[in-house]
């Protein structure tokens, strides 16, 4: 298993509604992809953050003649950030994990690729894994992206379960 990218990301409240491009040029073809994703923190702990974000998303997405119907700020805790990973190779949309859970495990390869993402021949070129900041609200939110190579004779379903 060979470390292809290692990348700590900072992520602030002004990235929320934008995609983080980050290229990783692939000099040999490989058998698979691993790829393990992580930020934090998922949920907003500052209440007052919170309570703000929450009232401005009302007042802004709810006509004023509906906003009784909506209850209190504190019935849409917990307020989350939300970032997920797209992946294109060259010019191939290869897919997307846009789920909810702040730590994920891919795989790409010709035989089998995680839910979201194409079986793909993992050649030479450009991978561009993409951060979609869907919503970041605490200052900073920290990601995590990794990215490893595996070799045909490697046991990458039994790495991944390890990861």
């Amino acid at each position: 298993m060979e470390l292809l990218l290692d990348r700590s990301i900072k992520i602030v409240p002004s990235d929320s509604k934008t995609n983080i491009d980050i290229p990783l040029k692939v000099a040999g073809s490989r058998y698979a992809l691993l790829i393990r994703t992580a930020y934090s923190p998922k949920i907003v702990n500052d209440p007052e953050l919170a309570r703000r974000e929450i009232e401005a998303g009302i007042k802004k997405y709810v006509p004023e003649y509906a906003r009784a119907k909506y209850g209190r700020w504190e019935d849409y805790l917990p307020l989350v950030n939300f970032v997920t990973l797209s992946l294109d190779y060259e010019d191939e949309y290869i897919g997307c994990a846009h789920r909810h859970s702040p730590v994920m495990d891919h795989i790409i390869s010709p035989g089998y690729s995680s839910a979201g993402f194409i079986r793909h021949a993992v050649d030479a070129g450009i991978w561009n894994f993409v951060l979609n900041c869907h919503a970041v609200v605490s200052d900073p939110v920290t990601y995590d992206l990794k990215v490893y190579a595996a070799d045909e004779n490697e046991k990458i379903h039994d790495y991944v379960q390890a990861f």
